[in-house]
Formats: structure tokens, C-alpha cells, sequence
């Protein structure tokens, strides 16, 4: 045996001890405030909906696009506003419509129904929203066959 183990085990100890000191600074608890921390910018919580005045309708701009055009497209946003967007529209690609919708701070829900014709399988249905004063959020739906049926979300 070379060496002296007690002196290697202490020295392995001050090594890990070393590597833990930073480690915990970096990933110390997020309740912190930043004087608690060692920095000087305190956390603060995001605001709730009735501070920022998110509970009142919002223009928002719809657009649906898809790889084929859809005989019958039906949105309906959080249980409550259904819009037929394939009735007397004349499909180019893409269909806009401009909205006053409320967005709440967990986001909008819309349930989607499209059926295309027999022989067309396989479609894209891209759907965004795009509030006014927001970014925009875009889901995309694809169909096993002519027809779809299912949930997207939209997460501002």
C-alpha cells in the first residue's frame, strides 16, 4: 500500500466539499428573495388576472389553414363560442376571423370538428390565435381520415 489512506480520504472530502459549496449557492431555494440570495434583485410573484385585466374581452385574430379544404369546420373555445368557419366561406388555403374573446390565465381550450371528402386523407390543420396585444400561438392538427375530432391548446 502507497500512501497514507487517511490523508487521500481527507483530501477527497475537501474536494467534494469545494464542488458542494457552489452548487448549493446556484440551486438554493426559489422562496428566496434576492437579498436573502446574495443578489440584489428580489423575486416577486407574477400578476393575477384581476391585476392585469385579462378578465375583459380581447380582440384576437383566428387563423385556420389547411392542406385541403374542409366541407364542414366547427371551433368551439372553452365550451362556449362555436364558430362554423367552413359555411360560406370561400377557401383559399386559409380562413381569418377576428375575435372578442376573454383569454383566462390558463388558456383557451377549443374543440375542433372538420371533415374533408371521402378520398382525402392525411390533412394538416393548422390553428392560431393571436390576441391583439400578444404573441401569437399556433397548434397543429392532423386527421387519420376525412374526419377530425380533437382538443388544442392554446397557452399564453
Amino acid at each position: 500500500m502507497r500512501g497514507f489512506p487517511v490523508l487521500s480520504t481527507l483530501v477527497a472530502i475537501a474536494l467534494l466539499a469545494l464542488a458542494w459549496w457552489p452548487l448549493s449557492y446556484v440551486t438554493g431555494k426559489s422562496s428566496q428573495t434576492g437579498a436573502e440570495s446574495g443578489t440584489d434583485c428580489p423575486l416577486t410573484p407574477l400578476p393575477t388576472a384581476a391585476e392585469t385585466g385579462v378578465s375583459s374581452p380581447v380582440p384576437v385574430f383566428l387563423t385556420v389553414r389547411a392542406s385541403h379544404a374542409p366541407s364542414k369546420l366547427t371551433l368551439v373555445l372553452d365550451g362556449e363560442n362555436e364558430i362554423d368557419l367552413a359555411e360560406g366561406a370561400d377557401w383559399t388555403g386559409e380562413i381569418t376571423k377576428e375575435l372578442s374573446i376573454v383569454i383566462p390565465t390558463e388558456g383557451i381550450e377549443a374543440w375542433v370538428e372538420a371533415q374533408w371528402p371521402e378520398d382525402v386523407a392525411n390533412v394538416a390543420l393548422a390553428i392560431s390565435l393571436t390576441p391583439e396585444a400578444g404573441e401569437e400561438r399556433r397548434v397543429t392538427l392532423w386527421s387519420d381520415g376525412p374526419e377530425l375530432s380533437d382538443l388544442a391548446e392554446f397557452i399564453w
